[in-house]
């Protein structure tokens, strides 16, 4: 073999080596942004997904509380009663004039949340914080279109809302 001949050898190696690496490379490029994409669409579920634990449902500060009378419901079943003693813990002092002037609407919905549970029903979701739950959604639902939601001169204007609903007597019997 002619020294030439050895020189075209050696060449044509080390462009197929070369060739090796660059698709090589290319897989493992494709590889890693395939795996990023995945990883992305993966947290992007897990970070709008509807159902969050209740350890992190979003934090709102109690600034004032209002009471409400005591009500005594029968059960759905009509097996019990339930006794309870209600307190609002509000987000904001000037949400407490809209509790007040609503205080009718307030004690209606919160008897009917009562009157629709059945005696073991109304014993589990007190437990579970449930009960609270659907009464500080659904008095703040019904609240919504009383709010002044006008922007203060220095920003958006907080309107309010039920942050907490505490029952400083619970009793289904």
């Amino acid at each position: 073999m002619s020294d030439e001949e050895k020189s075209i050898v050696v060449e044509g190696g080390k462009k197929k080596s070369f060739n090796k690496f660059l698709i090589i490379g290319i897989v493992a490029l494709l590889i890693i942004v395939i795996l990023a994409g995945i990883s992305i669409v993966v947290g992007e579920k897990i970070i709008n997904s509807r159902e969050t634990p209740s350890y992190r449902e979003k934090i709102v500060p109690v600034v004032a509380t209002v009471g409400l009378e005591e009500f005594l419901v029968s059960t759905r079943d009509n097996q019990g009663v339930i006794k309870a003693q209600v307190e609002l813990g509000l987000s904001t002092i000037e949400f407490a004039q809209v509790v007040e002037q609503h205080k009718g609407e307030i004690r209606d919905m919160i008897s009917r949340i009562l009157v629709g549970k059945s005696l073991s029903e109304a014993n589990v979701s007190f437990s579970s914080g449930e009960l609270q739950r659907e009464i500080r959604d659904r008095l703040n639902s019904i609240l919504e279109p009383y709010l002044d939601r006008k922007a203060s001169f220095f920003g958006r204007k907080e309107p309010g809302e039920i942050a907490q609903v505490y029952f400083l007597n619970f009793l289904a019997k």
